[in-house]
């Protein structure tokens, strides 16, 4: 008996041994299990977090894309659009320094005319007399119209008219005269293109040129020679005679290229108009009449002006005074 006793002893403690074995074993596994599971789970959230950022990624990608084209486009319309206002802006200075240029070289001109007018008419005893018409004057807004007007058909642009002169040639209207009643028919006015060095010859002796005594026939003896010195004489030895054969034509246009044109002042019928520039003034009537006389003050010729308010009358107190 107690031999079978100690025997189911030990027996007993084998299966206790074995179940606390078996226990710690089982717990192990769970503490291994439960740290793979960990670690899956967060393999499996370091996947996903790529697998989003990459997403995430792709999606700026592709917006970044979009965002450079779209900036690629605008930046392209903003450049043709500055280069459109650019070219425009470009076409409106290029236009307004043309109508500088033109207004400039028309004061200079007219100076010029103005100058060679006013001693033309006094060495001609007004035979000759040359007069820039106001805008407002009859002759002028029918000059001005004729010049509009009359534009040769398919041509682009218009006509500017920067001023009308009227021409008072005694000589050369009777001798014209004379042709009309001896041969009859009918006058018309027609246009032609002149460049400004041949007007004042044009203006003295007409086409013609006058001949060789033409300064003989159009230059009066005056008391004023000797005190005043003849520039008209000067500047028509200076202008040429037109060349021949010329073109006339009922064309305002005639001789002129391009879109636009302008009436060269005082030639082919003239015109008087907008936008011209204003005939000498006040200052530069005293210019004129002091280059005449350099011997008198330009105060006192201002003064003369102001009382007398023609340079005609100043011009010939002044010579009757002895140019003092």
């Amino acid at each position: 008996c107690l031999l079978a006793s100690s025997t189911a002893n030990q027996q007993l403690l084998h299966l206790r041994s074995a179940r606390l074995a078996s226990r710690s074993d089982r717990a192990a596994r769970r503490r291994r299990l439960l740290s793979r599971r960990s670690q899956v789970a967060c393999m499996v959230r370091r996947a996903v977090a790529r697998a989003r950022i990459a997403a995430a990624d792709a999606d700026d990608a592709g917006r970044d894309e979009a965002t450079r084209e779209r900036l690629k486009e605008l930046c392209i319309r903003y450049y043709n659009l500055t280069r459109a206002k650019i070219l425009g802006l470009d076409q409106k200075v290029s236009s307004a320094l043309s109508v500088l240029s033109s207004s400039l070289s028309y004061a200079r001109h007219a100076r010029d005319l103005s100058s060679f007018s006013l001693s033309l008419g006094l060495f001609t005893r007004s035979t000759v007399t040359l007069t820039r018409l106001p805008a407002s004057h009859p002759q002028s807004v029918r000059c001005s119209r004729a010049a509009r007007e009359n534009v040769k058909k398919g041509s682009e642009g218009t006509v500017r008219v920067w001023g009308v002169w009227k021409v008072e040639n005694r000589p050369l209207l009777s001798r014209f005269q004379d042709e009309c009643a001896s041969r009859g028919g009918k006058v018309k006015g027609l246009f032609t293109s002149l460049d400004f060095v041949h007007l004042p010859r044009l203006i003295a002796y007409g086409f013609g040129g006058g001949g060789d005594d033409a300064e003989d026939k159009a230059f009066l003896p005056t008391p004023y020679e000797a005190k005043v010195p003849n520039r008209a004489r000067e500047t028509l030895r200076d202008s040429p005679l037109p060349p021949f054969p010329r073109n006339f034509s009922r064309c305002s246009t005639v001789g002129v290229s391009g879109s636009s044109s302008s009436a060269p002042p005082g030639g082919g019928g003239g015109g008087g108009g907008t936008q011209a520039p204003p005939a000498p003034g006040f200052n530069g009537q005293v210019n004129l009449i002091s280059d005449m006389f350099p011997g008198v003050q330009r105060s006192h010729v201002a003064d003369m002006l102001r009382q007398h308010r023609s340079a005609d009358e100043v011009v010939e107190r002044l010579l009757g005074a002895g140019g003092e």
